[in-house]
């Protein structure tokens, strides 16, 4: 029994990295934003960030009095 766990482990060594290899040469498809997208975007989410820590903020000290 202990023979075939010692033979086992190699060989899923060698097709873990043969899917590591097999991924590493591929180019990786990845897409960008135009800058005024990315400027309103980032926009939105500081508003709504801040938005919600204000609505936070508000239910603490209406708890709080």
């Amino acid at each position: 029994m202990e023979q075939e766990n010692e033979r086992a482990v190699p060989l899923r060594r060698r097709i873990d990295s043969a899917a590591a290899d097999a991924t590493r040469g591929r180019p990786r498809k990845t897409w960008q934003l135009a800058p005024p997208w990315r400027k309103m975007l980032l926009a939105i989410y500081i508003i709504v960030s801040v938005g919600l820590l204000g609505t936070d903020a508000a239910v603490l000290v209406l708890c709080i009095a």
